[in-house]
């Protein structure tokens, strides 16, 4: 084989190494590696493909991934190693078994076993596809919550472009191992996928800041109304302590005339007066602000809406608490709107370590299941508890909490306990 040829091979196949090594790595990691740590991991990797036999190379690229992680996650020195493990277990097992299927579709094992360029290219090929399999398996993960077709349609995009690569450079490998257009092409197309799924990755990070943004003007509006909610009922407080004395006064005379009738009219007059909606005063900003916000539209749509709160602290961030809560009062509201007497019925409580969360509700559709979701009974598709319970499921899961649902045919109950501490 060509020196340039075998160094290229080698090369590219670390490099593909390395791209499937940042993707599982930062998998473990609350940030993205850098540009830098990155490059220098390559270029290691650029100067090990030179030499045509290296003593003990398994170990020494060993090494090279263990100061990479090292570099990228210590002190963590603990999980530094069961990262290292698992990476390796992880992509040699795939290895394996793209090999073997992706031989068995090919029918080239007896090519396989006697030509050493072709051997080369296909494992150059293997561990491309181990890495673009990789990496749309975990974009799946990342936007499975927004239920898109795009992505289906990118996965099997990139999926076809890559077989198809795959069949087309070891065609051209069977019939001409030596001819220098068979790097340039497979080099081209596969940087080209490599790009697609860098610009892919841009696109998930960005709907998932606009998720964020969109997350926390709900929040800061809600606080905002919260906090407009406070200073109207204090200075509803203050007035009433400004005109109590002079309300005493003209209730003590009819006390002295003995006309109870009048004291009665005037104290269910200043009562009247005095109604307005409870507002909610958790530990939680949040909570109590997303409370009087649900509890406000149960009640605009004359809904018997109860509330009760018995909880120190709140260790759950935002985004969770939010679409656990605001999921579950969205599908509540829906649902009981459309009964004759509707009504909700929430406890949110500390029970131990967990913070557990009770909501009840009634309904008057039937609901249907579907392996273990709900589905709608509309033609439009406006899920009486689907898609939201879907999020709030994928919110528990990922704080490793539980959640129970029953119903009848005229209730709904969620149960729900998730760590707090």
């Amino acid at each position: 084989m060509n020196e340039l040829l075998r160094i290229y091979l080698e090369f590219f196949s670390n490099f593909c190494s390395c791209l499937f090594l940042f993707r599982f790595t930062e998998s473990y990691m609350p940030r993205r590696i850098s540009l830098k740590d990155k490059l220098i991991l390559i270029i290691a990797y650029f100067i090990y493909s030179i030499p045509a036999h290296i003593p003990f190379s398994v170990l020494i690229s060993y090494l090279l991934e263990i100061l990479f992680l090292f570099k990228c996650m210590y002190p963590h020195v603990k999980k530094i190693f069961i990262t290292f493990v698992k990476c390796n277990l992880f992509s040699y097992t795939f290895l394996a078994m793209t090999l073997f299927i992706h031989t068995f579709i090919m029918g080239d094992a007896d090519t396989l076993s006697s030509s050493l360029i072709y051997r080369t290219y296909k494992s150059l090929i293997v561990c491309f596809l181990l890495y673009v399999i990789y990496v749309l398996y975990t974009n799946t993960k990342k936007m499975k919550d927004f239920h898109s077709h795009y992505q289906l349609s990118f996965n099997l995009v990139i999926l076809s472009i890559s077989l198809m690569l795959s069949y087309v450079t070891l065609y051209i490998c069977r019939e001409n191992s030596t001819t220098y257009t068979l790097p340039a092409i497979f080099s081209t197309i596969a940087l080209l996928i490599i790009v697609c799924i860098s610009l892919y990755d841009k696109f998930l990070a960005l709907v998932a800041e606009n998720t964020r943004h969109k997350i926390q003007s709900e929040l800061d509006r809600m606080e905002k109304e919260y906090s407009n909610q406070i200073e109207s009922n204090l200075t509803e407080l203050h007035a009433i302590r400004h005109d109590i004395k002079n309300h005493l006064i003209i209730i003590d005379g009819y006390a002295t005339q003995h006309n109870y009738e009048k004291i009665r009219a005037y104290i269910q007059k200043i009562n009247g007066s005095f109604q307005s909606s409870p507002l909610f005063d958790t530990p939680s900003s949040t909570v109590s602000a997303l409370l009087n916000e649900k509890y406000h539209i149960a009640k605009n749509k004359v809904l018997d809406c109860r509330i009760q709160t018995d909880f120190p602290y709140i260790h759950i961030d935002d985004f969770s608490i939010i679409t656990i809560l605001g999921n579950l009062f969205d599908n509540a509201i829906t649902a009981a709107a459309k009964c004759e007497s509707g009504w909700i019925h929430v406890d949110i409580s500390q029970s131990d370590s967990y913070l557990e969360i009770a909501m009840e509700n009634n309904h008057t559709e039937k609901i249907l299941e579907k392996n273990g979701d709900f589905i709608s009974t509309k033609g439009d598709k406006n899920l009486l508890h689907g898609i939201g319970l879907k999020n709030v499921r994928q919110a528990i899961d990922t704080l490793n909490g539980q959640i129970s649902i029953s119903h009848t045919a005229e209730t709904f109950h969620v149960n729900i306990l998730v760590p707090n501490y």
